[in-house]
């Protein structure tokens, strides 16, 4: 399965090349919207400094409301992410029972899906994601 991202799309296209995928040829990636990464609305492509800048009310309302419940205009919180996961959980769960599943997918999405298997508190996932960056093209089994 599939974020219909076109990077996430590539990684598995370049998987089945060379990594051994056990997908035939004709065979395509399931792609599900739920997937996707996180929609960052107004601060899309902005780093700290710059929502600092450019939306110091958003600055300050993820200071007070923490990264896990902030809802930036025209994107989503890591709580609405998880709740868009929950549903994909469940369908992998119902098509894909007894099954292995490759799902090719994004930073925060990774994290989530973290949170919700592993039935972890907010302060563990905040924690993980603290350390460090999920790696492009990482795998986290």
């Amino acid at each position: 399965m599939s974020s219909p991202y076109q990077r996430a799309q590539h990684t598995g296209e370049l998987i089945r090349g060379v990594g051994g995928l056990a997908l035939g040829s004709d065979q395509e990636f399931v792609l599900d919207e739920r997937l996707r990464e996180k929609e960052f609305g107004i601060l899309d492509r902005l780093t700290r400094d710059g929502i600092t800048e450019l939306h110091p009310d958003q600055a300050d309302f993820r200071r007070l409301l923490g990264k896990f419940y902030h809802r930036p205009p025209g994107g989503e919180s890591w709580c609405d992410v998880i709740l868009r996961l929950r549903g994909a959980v469940d369908t992998i769960s119902l098509h894909h029972s007894g099954r292995r599943v490759l799902v090719l997918t994004h930073q925060v999405v990774v994290l989530c899906m973290r949170y919700l298997l592993e039935q972890m508190t907010e302060d563990q996932i905040l924690s993980i994601d603290r350390e460090g960056d999920v790696a492009n093209c990482a795998v986290t089994e």
